[in-house]
């Protein structure tokens, strides 16, 4: 009894899927007329008096009874209801409005795609197989399917072919068998992709392509997260602090991890660190990480001079039997600060017989330590060596320590250029460094240096020409008057110093000029006086008038 009613509710169950009908109409068709639907042609003609209804369709033709439904091999017909239209005027024909629904039994291929797990870490495999039954009645024949798993290494395959990361099959399908491919996929790297491919065959009517369903499979980021902090600045025989922070991100799974640090020659650990095992500049710890948990540790460091190689640091770690392995590589910028050294003059050219000025100046750079025991020793053509001391110089300092005036003599052999050469040394944390500059003057020739001179003295000479005004003229008077040559220049420019009335003198040893000054000096003070004068007789006669007038008469 159990066994039947097992039997019923498969049946049951199978039956929508025996079908595999998918709706292309529904709606209203007119008698006697073509409806086209996907591409086919179907044609109504209702028998009103036995209630029935024919039915053409691209395939075959159904007659099928108004409120019922009739299949062939490709099509399934459901006749709703129908009602009359109107009738032709002409040819007496009557046309009905037929209430129709058109199902579809062909392209039933049911293709279903499965993974053994849709999470996957990095490196771990899963079988994917896709399943291709054919449920309908008939052969299904002209079966391509085709799928692309390139986001995956694939590594075995059964029931199909392989062509690079190509799986396919191609073969017929009777009525309910099916069709089974797989394939050992191994996730290479993190993100979630869509499976899918694509499945062309013959339904009996036509070639029909569908996709298969998609399956979408995530692959895990690797589940070891690393974080760093470490000075982004330091140098070297200065200490810093490189913090490391190791997590299991996967919330499920424990993870065991091995650390194993290399250290580059000119670094040293300072402090050791708990847990780790060191041998030379190599340091090793194994660790259990539960999942979603924490591992810190810190390492005090100093380069002991300046390198450019990298620490070196290498995980393996292990999660649901699966091995992985992340290195990285940390670069310090551990400098050795090197004293800034400006060597410079005040004059870019001299000439032979003229002093210079020549300038050292130094700078250290570094944030964090001092440079001692400074030396600086100039040398130049001609001169002694000059030496000058410094005890230390401070973080970020700069100081003067070379500023001479120095001589090039006017009589000395030289090229175009004379070059001075400056040493500097010093120590930092007690070894001894140095540092070698030069500079290079230009010198000026002596025809150049004595154009210049010959010019300014012209220029000044000429300034100075009216002052020599009463000295020409007075040159002049004493030559015989038979010296064309010489008056003729003069006068020239006596001439022209006339033409120039802000360049006119007066020669005060002339007695007609002083007597002309006298004479002008006189009239200055006299006119004033006899303008006084004039007044003060008007205003004495004007009062002596007044007091005529304000004289009383004489008695009678």
């Amino acid at each position: 009894m159990k066994r039947g009613i097992f039997f019923i509710v498969v049946f049951v169950l199978a039956i929508p899927v025996a079908i595999a009908e998918s709706q292309i109409f529904s709606g209203k068709v007119l008698t006697d007329t073509d409806k086209i639907i996907e591409g086919g042609i179907f044609r109504f003609n209702y028998d009103i008096n036995n209630d029935k209804v024919f039915v053409q369709t691209p395939s075959t033709g159904l007659i099928v009874d108004n409120g019922a439904c009739k299949s062939n091999n490709i099509f399934k017909i459901c006749i709703n209801k129908a009602n009359f239209s109107y009738r032709n005027s002409t040819t007496w024909v009557y046309y009905y409005d037929v209430d129709a629904t058109i199902y579809k039994l062909t392209g039933s291929l049911s293709p279903t795609s499965k993974a053994g797990s849709t999470t996957l870490l990095q490196n771990e495999q899963t079988e994917f197989s896709i399943i291709i039954t054919n449920p309908t009645d008939f052969e299904i024949t002209g079966i391509d399917y085709r799928q692309d798993l390139s986001p995956f290494i694939i590594a075995q395959v059964k029931g199909c072919s392989l062509d690079g990361t190509q799986i396919s099959w191609q073969g017929s399908l009777k009525s309910k068998f099916d069709k089974t491919c797989t394939a050992i996929i191994i996730a290479e790297k993190d993100g979630t992709f869509s499976l899918s491919g694509n499945l062309t065959y013959f339904n009996g009517y036509e070639t029909e392509k569908k996709t298969t369903d998609t399956l979408t499979v995530k692959v895990l980021p690797d589940q070891l997260k690393i974080g760093r902090i470490v000075d982004n600045y330091t140098e070297a025989k200065k200490p810093f602090y490189m913090n490391m922070s190791l997590q299991n991100i996967n919330k499920e799974e424990k993870m065991g991890s091995s650390i194993t640090i290399e250290l580059p020659n000119n670094m040293v650990l300072l402090e050791n660190i708990e847990g780790f095992d060191k041998e030379f500049n190599t340091l090793k710890h194994n660790i259990i990480l539960e999942p979603d948990s924490y591992f810190n540790y810190t390492m005090y460091l100093e380069a002991s001079s300046e390198s450019k190689a990298p620490i070196k640091q290498k995980f393996v770690y292990s999660l649901k039997g699966i091995q992985d392995v992340t290195e990285n590589e940390t670069f310090v910028n551990a400098t050795e600060p090197k004293p800034v050294i400006n060597f410079s003059t005040y004059n870019p050219e001299i000439t032979p017989g003229e002093k210079f000025v020549v300038i050292a100046k130094i700078q250290n750079p570094s944030r964090f330590n001092e440079i001692t025991d400074i030396q600086a020793k100039l040398t130049a053509p001609y001169s002694n060596e000059v030496v000058e001391r410094l005890n230390k110089l401070k973080p970020n300092e700069t100081y003067a320590i070379i500023s001479n005036t120095l001589a090039l003599p006017s009589d000395a052999l030289f090229d175009k250029t004379i070059k001075l050469e400056l040493c500097i040394e010093y120590k930092f944390f007690g070894v001894l460094k140095s540092i070698n500059k030069t500079l290079e003057i230009k010198i000026k020739s002596t025809s150049e240096a004595i154009k210049p001179i010959d010019e300014t003295k012209a220029n000044t000479t000429a300034k100075n020409e009216p002052l020599e005004l009463n000295k020409t003229e007075q040159t002049i008077a004493t030559q015989a008057p038979d010296n064309k040559t010489s008056e003729e220049p003069q006068a020239q420019q006596l001439e022209s110093q006339a033409k120039r009335p802000d360049l006119v003198n007066i020669d005060f040893l002339n007695k007609s000029n002083i007597r002309i000054i006298v004479a002008v000096l006189a009239i200055i003070l006299l006119v004033p006086a006899i303008i006084v004068a004039i007044r003060k007789r008007k205003k004495e006669s004007a009062m002596e008038q007044l007091k005529e007038e304000l004289k009383p008469p004489p008695k009678q």
